[in-house]
């Protein structure tokens, strides 16, 4: 990568884990040494600072209720949840009807 993208890079981490005075001294030291780095970083900053909680909302709203035991599910009554994790969950049931069976083809 270019040494001018990698101090860009490495300045603007180094910014982001300041408060804001911090912040400010730190982009005047850089912008004494280089005046266009500190530009690029301080855009990059008022970037990250206008997309800060763009993943922290959901895009899909999560589902109104949930299954709990002793609901049903189609054929299938729920018995537990045995793991969550990731984007959904795993849970133990029942049948409690018989499935029909299944009906041969006519050629």
């Amino acid at each position: 990568m270019n040494t001018h993208w990698n101090r860009i890079e490495q300045w603007f981490h180094q910014a982001l884990e300041l408060g804001a005075p911090e912040r400010e001294a730190f982009l005047a030291r850089i912008a004494d040494d280089d005046p266009v780095v500190a530009a690029e970083v301080r855009s990059l900053l008022a970037s990250h600072d206008a997309s800060s909680g763009f993943l922290g909302t959901p895009a899909v709203p999560p589902p109104a209720s949930t299954a709990s035991p002793g609901d049903t599910l189609g054929p299938y009554r729920i018995v537990e949840e045995i793991g969550r994790g990731g984007m959904a969950s795993s849970i133990a049931g029942h049948v409690t009807t018989r499935a029909s069976p299944r009906t041969s083809r006519s050629r």
